[in-house]
């Protein structure tokens, strides 16, 4: 299914059994959320993939276990580990320090696709594309899981994935205590999201922006 690229950008064909289409990898960030946000969904669902070796071992290694994954569970056998984002019991003003509206200007060499996944749930995406299971990433239906429950409840679903990041688009501005929330949960999710920043700038960004980006 899956074979290393030897093409150069132009003539790059995706390593992929579904329909995807070649995406300039030097576009602005709102040309990208437009070329997303208009694409037609007939096919399947949206999803930008950001192609190096890396994602492509990754997928040619990983499979999806079609397990289902309580994810409240999850959240709540980390909280009774005790373990606690940083300054989760004491507010500060700081404020957010920086947004991240897209990774896309930082990769400039990528070789990216806008996917089209044939399922018919966002979340769903990653039984087609297994994401996951390196260093601190959970794996495929762990994320699938975690997606599904930011999407009903957050209205965050898969925008961007490559080799060690996932984006997700906000569809709605979340309010304080949604964030800080969903903040909570990432922290649980993604813990390096949390090196630098305290969950209240954490939330204070991701209740201002239009995209959250996760990081392993």
């Amino acid at each position: 299914m899956f074979s290393f690229f030897k093409k150069s950008v132009a003539e790059y064909n995706a390593p992929l059994d579904f329909s995807y289409e070649n995406i300039s990898p030097k576009l602005k960030s709102k040309e990208y959320f437009k070329i997303w946000k208009n694409a037609d969904n007939t096919e399947g669902i949206p999803v930008f993939v950001l192609f190096d070796k890396s994602l492509e071992d990754m997928l040619r290694e990983n499979f999806y276990e079609h397990k289902e994954i309580d994810i409240e569970k999850f959240f709540k056998e980390k909280r009774e580990e005790n373990i606690q984002p940083p300054f989760l019991g004491e507010e500060d003003d700081v404020g957010i320090s920086y947004t991240t509206p897209t990774s896309f200007p930082i990769i400039l060499e990528e070789k990216i696709v806008l996917a089209k996944v044939p399922v018919k749930k966002p979340w769903e995406i990653f039984e087609k594309i297994p994401f996951g299971s390196f260093e601190d990433c959970p794996p495929a239906n762990v994320i699938s899981a975690f997606c599904k429950m930011a999407c009903e409840k957050y209205g965050a679903v898969p925008f961007a994935i490559s080799s060690d990041t996932l984006e997700l688009s906000l569809s709605r501005r979340l309010t304080k205590s949604e964030a800080l929330e969903f903040a909570e949960k990432l922290y649980y999710f993604c813990p390096n999201l949390f090196e630098n920043e305290t969950i209240y700038e954490i939330a204070d960004g991701i209740s201002k922006s239009d995209f959250c980006f996760l990081g392993w």
